[in-house]
């Protein structure tokens, strides 16, 4: 049994599914919104991942998360991180999947990113997160198996450089609902923000890292 935590527009699950078509998928998401792609073996529920699923202890043999750097404060991320070695059975295996600016200076930061880095720390969010992700596992008794982490250039032209792009500005719109007023935003210019985001990154090939950390239990 997988899960996917988050599974936004199913494109993982969709993936998932042709690569493995034997295994039971659930997708969780707190926005309960149910995407184009369907599947006999595919369940879409809605779920918060914080708040507790109702699945019992030892359920998934594998669980996927990704992109919830603006998604969850430090302390939701302990909260998470203890439900899911809840829901995974021993031998069982998470994949984490997040993304964050190359740059660790605000020097090397645009405006908006450093106002995007403030705005997240003030309400608890940590946008240093793979520099701390395998601190928060190991304090929930979890321990990262095996770590990959690429560069990305928004200026290549790839398809799948189409779906993170538009991954990444999904991910901008969901934290431009927690702090856009404090970036002065309102809430009609969300979408329209992210999208010039998304555009400047590309035009001037921004450097981005994706990172992936596989953990089990201790």
């Amino acid at each position: 049994m997988v899960l996917d935590i988050g599974y936004g527009s199913g494109s993982w699950l969709m993936e998932m599914n042709k690569e493995f078509p034997d295994a039971k998928y659930v997708g969780v998401d707190i926005s309960g919104a149910i995407p184009d792609y369907r599947a006999y073996n595919v369940t879409y529920e809605f779920g918060n991942i914080v708040k507790g699923l109702k699945y019992p202890d030892q359920s998934f043999d594998f669980i996927n998360v990704r992109l919830l750097i603006y998604s969850l404060s430090v302390d939701e991320w302990h909260i998470a991180l203890k439900e899911i070695r809840r829901l995974l059975k021993p031998e069982g295996c998470v994949q984490f999947m997040e993304c964050q600016n190359v740059s660790t200076e605000p020097k090397d930061r645009s405006d908006y990113e450093n106002a995007i880095f403030e705005a997240a720390t003030e309400v608890g969010q940590d946008p240093m997160i793979l520099h701390n992700f395998e601190k928060y596992a190991k304090n929930c008794e979890m321990r990262v198996i095996q770590k990959d982490q690429r560069h990305i250039f928004f200026g290549e032209k790839h398809s799948r450089m189409d779906l993170f792009s538009r991954m990444w500005q999904l991910t901008h719109e969901a934290f431009l609902t927690n702090v856009g007023p404090r970036l002065g935003i309102s809430v009609s210019e969300y979408k329209s923000y992210a999208e010039r985001y998304i555009k400047w990154q590309t035009e001037t090939n921004a450097e981005f890292i994706w990172c992936g950390f596989l953990v089990r239990k201790k």
